[in-house]
């Protein structure tokens, strides 16, 4: 039982960040590429951070750890680009759209593995 509700708790936690995420993506397209405030930058990155680390310990225990760990690595370099001003606003928004098609895959094996 303990499993399960761990279970749901990290499909939870996922799907509020998926969610947490797609609120991020218009207010990043309002912007010019240059213009984007580091307000905002830092608020994607602390957000890919934290996601990065439920992944981390959610794979730690016995997750779904193929597409865990990928995503994981994914948002490390996400948020090194973010961080270094690498990417223009068109580039995150599809980085981030392809995470959260990401999430919605860990979410589907993770439901399959409980």
């Amino acid at each position: 039982m303990q499993g399960a509700l761990y279970h749901q708790k990290f499909t939870e936690s996922l799907g509020r960040f998926s969610t947490r995420l797609e609120d991020l993506l218009p207010e990043i397209r309002r912007f010019e590429p240059s213009l984007i405030p580091a307000e905002l930058l830092d608020e994607v990155a602390g957000t890919l951070g934290e996601l990065m680390l439920v992944l981390i310990e959610h794979k730690s225990v016995g997750g779904a750890k193929n597409f865990t760990g990928r995503a994981a690595s994914d948002i490390q370099l996400l948020r090194e680009a973010l961080r270094f001003g690498q990417l223009q606003p068109n580039q995150i928004t599809a980085a981030l759209n392809a995470l959260r098609d990401e999430l919605g895959v860990i979410i589907h094996e993770d439901r399959q593995a409980a």
